[in-house]
Formats: C-alpha cells, sequence, structure tokens
C-alpha cells in the first residue's frame, strides 16, 4: 500500500513497535499444514505463513466491497491465504522469472498475490478450508508468543511453564507435546526440535537492527515484503526463459 510517509526518516521506537506482533522475530513461521494427511505427499510440504499486517487487511476490506454477500466468506479466505502464503519449501508458489513470463506474454502487471488469488478459486474447498484453519491458529499463537504461553497439540492445555519432559514442535501451530500426551499421541504426524534442524527462509535477510527484503536477483534492499512482492516481477535482472 503506497503511503506519503515513506519518504519521512524511519523512527526507531515506531519500528520496534510495528514488528512487536512479529512470530518468530521476523514474521515468518513454518508450519506443515498437511501433516495428518497420511496418503498425500503433500503432509511433508513446509508452508512459509506470514500474518497480514493492518494495511494489508485494509487492502482485503477494500476487495471484498466490490464482492457480492454471497461470495465474501470464500473471498475472505482467498485474499488473505494470497497475501499469507510466502513460499513452500523454500520457493515462491510462482517463482518470479516465471511470473514475468507470463505477465509478459499475456499483457498482464500481475504479482505473486495476484496470482494466488486466481489460483486460490481452482483448488478444492477441504485444502482452502484447511490453509485458512491454519492462519487462524497462527493468529492465536501470536498472542500466545507474545503472552510467554505454549499449548499442547494433543490435549489443548495452555501452560506457562513447559512441563519436563514435554516435547517442543517444529513446523506445528501448536508449541509442545505435554509430558502427559506423549506417550498416547500418534507421533508420527509431528517432528521435534532435538530431531530434525530448523530451516530457515533462504531468500529472507533480516538486518540487525530493522527488517530488510532483499530481491534474489539483483539484490535491491526493500523495507517491506509488499515492496519485494511488487518488485519481483519487474526487476530489470530477473532471467527470463523462452
Amino acid at each position: 500500500m503506497k503511503s506519503p510517509f515513506k519518504a519521512l526518516p524511519n523512527s526507531s521506537i515506531l519500528e520496534s513497535l510495528e514488528n512487536l506482533g512479529a512470530l518468530n522475530g521476523d514474521n515468518i513461521c513454518l508450519v506443515k499444514p498437511f501433516k495428518d494427511w497420511k496418503v498425500s505427499s503433500w503432509r511433508e510440504k513446509i508452508f512459509h505463513f506470514r500474518l497480514c499486517n493492518v494495511g494489508e487487511g485494509l487492502e482485503i476490506l477494500e476487495e471484498l466491497s466490490k464482492a457480492g454477500s454471497d461470495s465474501k466468506a470464500q473471498l475472505t479466505k482467498i485474499y488473505i491465504l494470497s497475501k499469507a502464503i510466502y513460499m513452500i519449501d523454500n520457493a515462491f508458489p510462482i517463482e518470479p522469472e516465471e511470473l514475468k513470463h507470463f505477465n509478459e506474454t499475456h499483457k498482464f502487471h500481475l504479482n505473486q498475490t495476484d496470482y494466488l488469488v486466481e489460483y486460490f478459486k481452482n483448488i478444492e474447498q477441504i485444502i482452502l478450508d484447511r490453509l485458512d484453519a491454519v492462519y487462524a491458529a497462527l493468529q492465536r499463537k501470536q498472542i500466545r508468543q507474545l503472552q510467554g504461553l505454549s499449548i499442547c497439540d494433543g490435549c489443548g492445555e495452555t501452560f506457562s511453564v513447559i512441563p519436563h519432559n514435554s516435547k517442543r514442535l517444529l513446523y506445528s501451530v501448536s508449541e509442545i507435546i505435554c509430558n502427559d500426551c506423549v506417550e498416547s499421541a500418534d507421533l508420527s504426524n509431528y517432528e521435534f526440535e532435538e530431531d530434525v534442524k530448523k530451516i530457515e527462509p533462504k531468500k529472507i535477510i533480516k538486518e540487525e537492527k530493522t527488517q530488510a527484503y532483499k530481491c534474489p536477483h539483483c539484490e535491491l534492499e526493500l523495507k517491506t515484503f509488499e515492496e519485494l512482492n511488487d518488485h519481483l516481477p519487474e526487476c530489470e535482472k530477473l532471467p527470463i526463459h523462452p
């Protein structure tokens, strides 16, 4: 979202407030949304989720104002997920060079968000609902993170102090499997901090003082994800496949 404040000097205290609720400190959370779908290879896919900020929420509301009342529930899920899903298994849902080639071929000016809006209209309802549920769970996770709380994925109990012999979860909307649930839970649905080396997003570079997003092609540094998302399809150093 364009803003006249982009030209003003940075305010360190306001930047700190802006990043206050960021999941894991960089506003990216790694989740396996389909970890319990054992008949699908997608149970191993790691999604890089981010939570929409206020400006993105306003953009979603603006788009919804153009829609009929019967379609708003579905479109709300689609618009949120199109902005929230940043990468899948360390790759963009559509690679920037592919999107640039698509735009030039069809005379469009789509960014990744625009592309995903159209894509999500074609997927099965059960997939859209699962991803929407994961996003809602991440919003609750954000609140727990700020309060220093952990929830057990087995029994749903919330803890201010993690019980001894509990297991910390990776790629989950919950934080732990508590000690009482470890023996009864289906552990094949989980990965744990002591068993798996955490995978960090490859194409996001966080500065020491402020978060920055660097274009992987021209190395231009952009302050927000939205600016990076708009820049990538238009990057002059982006390779184009014939």
